[in-house]
């Protein structure tokens, strides 16, 4: 493996961060809203345009800089919501897209009155833009419009939930739960402080998670307007919608934009315009928000919401959902370590094709299936039968006058269950794809659409008079089609690329090392751990190391961790030193160390200027061609190489590559294992990515 020499002293330097971008003072603010009056009957491209112009107000502002690039955004989205279109931007790294699509997005909505959602992928990028970047622009309109921040409403807590949590008693088998103890205490000093109720505020630990399910807003058990708290209005959930649907601008995440068929109504009111920035997920999350994932965990959540009175109807009914619960995962587990061989592994999935339903090995999970979903829908007409009778603990509920109403919200959850094992096991729908799956040694069930395209246009892209998807990764060797096909925004909707300001060509070097094996090689860890040694060895550290899969990511953590302990360096692993957040506040306080990284860290990780000099791939993104969504999906295709698994892993690179060089004085290497091109037909790279000749 060969080593890029050390960078010279100070040759990478620290880039202005966007967090230290100043408010427009009272100068500024007259500039501007005097210049939107005077072109008050220009097209609102030409306005948003000049706003951003280097003879415009916004010139006017601390630290402005100008971005042609930008400026060519701002009057193309501008021409789209005036001409009721649709339109693609490409905005690479520096482009300044979200500035380029909320000026003319805000002068719209102040021009017509009318509201606009902006979605995106990560809640990171969700506060950037309600913190940051909307109230600059927003300050310096001539009437400042209403602004809200609507996450999905697993990021707030139900206080209903709460309560109930709180009463559970704190032990774990005949052991006290000293983590439970320490979450209740950290949740009981937060609910003193916030007003949003917003889990973000708490920054939940790894192991604080499971803790967090058990008491955060679920659309499975909500009482909505029976609830006391949405009477008196102290619901976080609700607080935020109504907040939203009072607001000109609603930022959301895009799993709300599907989000419409709770049963607690419409998540997000009617707007006319939405912009979706990291739009390269849109399908990803679509898949996620349209399909099904289920374990056994899920049920018992449910069973252990009523403390039903011993040796009624009502408790021999979850009991026997319980043990069917236990039998199904049970079975599941057992078939998908038989399948996968090497005993029960721990991770693993097995596709549900027509092949494997057909199996003799498999009519166990099918007798199991069939029988879960039968006690779970028996149970539940138990319960609503059971409506005002005594059958439950009533005094131990968090509203014990709702009693009736807890035990019909249990019984449409347990037919829901009921439902998707149904289709999961039983009888699978027509144009989705099933498959189980072994998580952390936990049975898993799954489901999944083949196609989120359709959905996509018929709920989200043709209920609006103009959509704006923008990323800094949507095309593929230049051309949108992949994008556009895979989520259904439809052939008439215009695209626009623009390129980075950065130099790449300059600022950046890919090294291909030679001699590194292939990655289903036993000695393909060792050799990564050797070249990620030599690297961070010369660097001092400030290395971040990327993995397409955990198992790869332990297996160099222990490797480095004993290569790097004589040299001071930190080796902070994902999942294992910490969450996303944890270890990445850590390795930005002190870069001197490695910080090894999964599918979180491709995208969306924002370490600025010295703190970080190199970025290794220990393998090429490539979508597992046997996991069965990926399957599913290739075998409609006539190239499935060309036309899905190579535009998936080019535009995976692209935002992995990208983490380096996030401003103009950005300097370093990215090191990669040369793809093997006896298997595999590799595109030429185009400028944007500047590969070096194999070492």
């Amino acid at each position: 493996a060969v080593v890029a020499p050390p960078l010279p002293q100070g040759s990478r330097l620290a880039a202005a961060p966007a967090e230290d971008r100043q408010r427009p003072g009272a100068a500024e603010r007259e500039a501007a809203a005097a210049a939107i009056g005077a072109m008050a009957g220009l097209p609102l491209s030409d306005v948003a345009a000049h706003l951003l112009d280097a003879a415009g107000p916004f010139a006017r502002t601390p630290a402005y800089e100008h971005r042609e690039a930008q400026v060519q955004m701002a009057r193309a989205v501008g021409q789209t919501l005036e001409r009721r279109r649709r339109l693609l931007v490409e905005a690479g790294t520096g482009v300044g897209k979200s500035l380029g699509y909320l000026t003319p997005l805000l002068l719209w909505a102040a021009r017509t009155k009318r509201r606009a959602v902006v979605a995106t992928h990560t809640v990171n990028l969700q506060e950037q833009l309600a913190d940051r970047d909307l109230p600059f622009v927003n300050e310096l309109l001539p009437t400042p419009l209403q602004v809200a921040v609507l996450k999905g409403r697993s990021h707030y807590i139900s206080l209903r939930r709460w309560h109930r949590f709180l009463a559970v008693p704190d032990t774990n088998g005949r052991e006290v739960d000293l983590d439970a103890i320490r979450f209740k205490l950290k949740v009981l000093a937060w609910l003193t402080q916030t007003r949003s109720g917003d889990r973000s505020e708490l920054h939940l630990s790894a192991g604080e998670e499971q803790y967090w399910r058990r008491i955060e807003s679920s659309t499975d058990d909500c009482l909505g307007r029976a609830c006391a708290n949405w009477r008196t209005q102290r619901c976080y959930m609700v607080s935020a919608r109504r907040g939203a649907a009072d607001a000109a601008i609603v930022v959301t995440n895009h799993a709300l934009l599907l989000a419409d068929s709770e049963r607690q109504g419409q998540v997000l009111e009617a707007y006319d315009a939405l912009v979706v920035d990291e739009a390269h997920n849109l399908e990803a999350e679509a898949t996620r928000q349209l399909g099904t994932s289920l374990r056994n965990v899920d049920l018992t959540m449910v069973l252990d919401r009523l403390p039903a009175l011993p040796g009624g109807e009502t408790a021999q009914a979850i009991e026997q959902c319980r043990e069917a619960g236990r039998r199904l995962f049970g079975d599941v587990k057992g078939f998908v370590g038989e399948r996968l061989g090497g005993g029960n592994p721990g991770n693993g999935t097995v596709a549900l094709g027509e092949d494997v339903r057909a199996a003799a090995d498999f009519v166990a999970v099918l007798r199991a299936g069939r029988h879960t979903a039968g006690t779970l829908t028996r149970a539940a007409a138990v319960l609503e039968g059971a409506s005002g009778t005594a059958t439950v603990q009533a005094e131990l509920l968090p509203q014990p006058e709702r009693a009736d109403d807890e035990l019909a919200l249990a019984a449409i959850a347990l037919r829901e269950l009921a439902g998707a094992i149904e289709r999961i096991v039983c009888d699978p729908r027509e144009n989705h794809v099933t498959w189980l799956e072994m998580r952390a040694e936990q049975a898993e069930l799954h489901e999944a659409p083949v196609s989120v395209s359709g959905p996509l246009r018929e709920h989200v892209f043709d209920r609006t008079d103009a959509t704006v998807l923008t990323s800094a990764t949507l095309s593929v060797g230049g051309s949108f089609d992949f994008l556009r096909h895979r989520v259904g925004i439809g052939d008439s909707a215009e695209e626009l690329a623009l390129a980075s300001p950065f130099d790449y060509l300059s600022q950046a070097l890919c090294v291909l090392p030679a001699g590194v094996p292939d990655y289903d090689q036993p000695d393909h860890e060792g050799v990564i751990a050797s070249l990620v040694d030599g690297i961070a060895t010369r660097l001092d550290g400030h290395t971040l190391v990327l993995f397409t899969g955990y198992g790869p990511l332990k297996r160099v953590h222990a490797l480095l961790s004993d290569r790097l302990a004589h040299s001071g360096l930190a080796v902070l692993g994902q999942g294992l030193d910490g969450t996303r957040r944890q270890i990445l506040r850590s390795f930005l306080d002190d870069p001197r160390g490695v910080l090894l990284g999964t599918n979180s860290f491709w995208e969306g990780v924002d370490i600025p200027g010295e703190r970080l000099r190199c970025v290794v791939i220990d393998k090429l993104p490539f979508p597992v061609p046997s996991d069965p969504l990926v399957r599913a999906r290739t075998d409609l295709l006539v190239d499935p190489f060309g036309q899905y698994i190579l535009p998936s892993a080019v535009i995976r690179l692209r935002q992995g590559f990208g983490r380096l060089i996030r401003g103009r004085e950005d300097r370093g290497p990215v090191f990669s294992r040369p793809c093997r091109r006896r298997r595999w037909r590799v595109c030429r790279p185009r400028r944007q990515v500047p590969w070096s000749r194999p070492s």
